[in-house]
């Protein structure tokens, strides 16, 4: 969890950034950007309980950790999915970044970073896929009381 919630981020920020910049190069895109991405991820991160269905689908998000803010008990928490494919699916994306980044500079080389997106998209499908249906079937509930919050 340490790599998936600091290494690839570390990498993936600045590709998404980049990304952002090849694209939308208009004045405040940035700022824009950086206020959607953090009201999405408040939603999406995956800390409650209604949350962890589509957490998955979000680049960061949390799989383990201390939940249960509503009774007060900081209970420790492994929920459903697989973290190690998740990583599989956060390569893919920062694999995704580039190439799209990179495919609108216009010496590129289009035909084959089109092959290659399109096996990307492959590559992070079938790792969402498999973030979705291997590791836990349900959330697994420390049975320990934890500290009060």
């Amino acid at each position: 969890m340490i790599f998936a919630l600091g290494v690839v981020p570390a990498a993936g920020g600045p590709l998404l950034g980049l990304l952002l910049s090849r694209w939308l190069p208009q004045r405040g895109m940035a700022a824009l950007a950086l206020v959607l991405v953090v009201v999405v991820s408040i939603l999406m991160q995956g800390n409650f309980e209604s949350t962890w269905s589509w957490k998955a689908f979000w680049p960061w998000t949390y799989w383990y950790g201390p939940l249960g803010w509503s009774s007060g008990t900081g209970t420790w928490v492994a929920t459903p999915g697989s973290p190690v494919a998740w990583i599989g699916y956060l390569a893919a994306l920062c694999a995704l970044g580039l190439q799209l980044a990179i495919v609108h500079d216009p010496e590129s080389d289009r035909a084959r970073l089109k092959r290659g997106i399109a096996i990307t998209l492959v590559v992070a499908a079938v790792a969402l896929a498999l973030t979705l249906t291997l590791g836990l079937p349900d959330a697994y509930v420390n049975p320990n009381p934890g500290p009060e919050l």
